[in-house]
């Protein structure tokens, strides 16, 4: 049988792939780079990742709700921050296609929250119904009236989590035809708006009430996975110091340990450089964004601490000295504590730092023996951990 003419097909195939990709490189420097929008100049990281997007971004002021009223256009708010992978795979699947900047642009006055300069912002909207809803802090969408008035928002229903541009394109259409809807019904309050004006209504009152502690004990209890721990919200695994300090310093030391346990012995605890991950995408603590905030870390090493202390849990006080020494080595950049550590994750949503992938499980551990005992007991089986 003859095989050079297959051979021969495949030879020219590949020299045609590199010359096109030797073409690219040569022609890709000479594409002149997008005309920067209204946020350039701008020194927030997350407002920097937009500056240079077609889309006509600009910062939050009166100026564009004035705008919003002149040309009759809903207000599109995106609170962000760098360390939302949300943000940055919304930035990179979806504000990055020309259909979707085109749509924005013609119907909408878009406005960028940095959330991490902003934090008044992470829950301004809906601050306590939005429980009912599948949010994570760092990225949300909120589409307002010519008025200022909520009347939807981007990721019913967990739609957020779809980022293919074609579905972003969809719910902007749906968010316009709502607009579109009610842009003459002017005394018209939407059932979010009336949500909005609930959950003030109901801040406001409670401010002078005084604590019930059995009470809000009561509600973590409930709100504890009983398999998982935790608190999850919407199916992510959120972290919750406050709540676990709580527990703690009202003697509620079973519901600490049932709530708090599992996660201290998850992939959310950096054992590389100590310190915990932001969340993870499943009720199982696992599925983690590689996000650190050192807010959040501090006072995870504040709870842990006092439960060493406490219970005299050993776990607790060794990562509690392991997020403080990833405070004060791989968060100090110029001598000061950085807010954030921006993850690194790829395409697969693994680490260059924190994950360990089949190829080196195979260079480390060439033995068959030795890899399948390694994959069955330290949690490297791809098919239930991807990362």
């Amino acid at each position: 049988m003859n095989k050079k003419p297959s051979f021969i097909v495949v030879t020219i195939v590949v020299t045609v792939l590199v010359l096109f990709g030797g073409l690219t490189k040569l022609v890709h420097p000479l594409i002149p780079p997008p005309t920067p929008n209204k946020l350039v100049g701008e020194s927030a990281d997350y407002l920097v990742q937009g500056a240079t997007e077609s889309v006509n971004w600009r910062v939050m002021d009166d100026s564009a709700f004035a705008d919003a009223r002149r040309l009759d256009k809903p207000v599109l708010i995106v609170v962000g921050a760098s360390w939302s992978k949300l943000a940055r795979e919304m930035d990179r699947d979806a504000f990055s296609y020309s259909e979707v900047q085109n749509y924005l642009n013609r119907n909408f006055v878009c406005i960028r929250v940095d959330s991490f300069e902003r934090p008044d912002w992470i829950n301004a909207y809906l601050p306590i119904s939005r429980i009912q809803f599948e949010f994570r802090p760092g990225f949300q969408i909120w589409v307002l009236d010519t008025q200022g008035r909520l009347f939807d928002f981007i990721g019913k229903g967990g739609d957020i989590n779809s980022l293919d541009h074609d579905v972003v394109l969809g719910m902007l259409i749906r968010a316009r035809l709502a607009f579109d809807k009610l842009r003459n019904q002017a005394s018209f309050e939407s059932e979010l708006a009336q949500n909005q004006k609930a959950d003030q209504e109901m801040i406001e009152s409670s401010r002078e009430a005084s604590p019930v502690f059995r009470q809000h004990n009561d509600i973590l209890a409930k709100q504890t996975d009983p398999v998982n721990g935790g608190f999850p919200q919407g199916g992510y695994q959120f972290l919750r110091p406050n709540s676990w300090r709580f527990q703690l310093q009202t003697g509620q030391f079973r519901a600490f340990e049932k709530s708090a346990s599992p996660m201290l012995h998850s992939q959310m605890v950096d054992l590389l450089d100590g310190g915990f991950f932001r969340l993870a995408e499943r009720p199982d603590w696992r599925s983690v964004n590689f996000d650190k905030l050192a807010v959040a870390n501090a006072e995870l090493m504040k709870t842990f601490a006092m439960a060493g202390a406490l219970e005299g849990d050993h776990l607790a006080s060794y990562l509690a000295k392991k997020t403080f020494d990833s405070l004060t080595s791989e968060f100090v950049v110029d001598g000061l504590v950085a807010g954030c550590r921006v993850g690194d994750e790829g395409p697969m949503d693994r680490s260059a730092r924190s994950s360990f992938s089949p190829r080196r499980l195979r260079e480390v551990l060439p033995d068959n023996d030795e890899r399948n005992w390694a994959i069955s007991n330290l949690g490297l089986e791809v098919s239930k951990n991807n990362q």
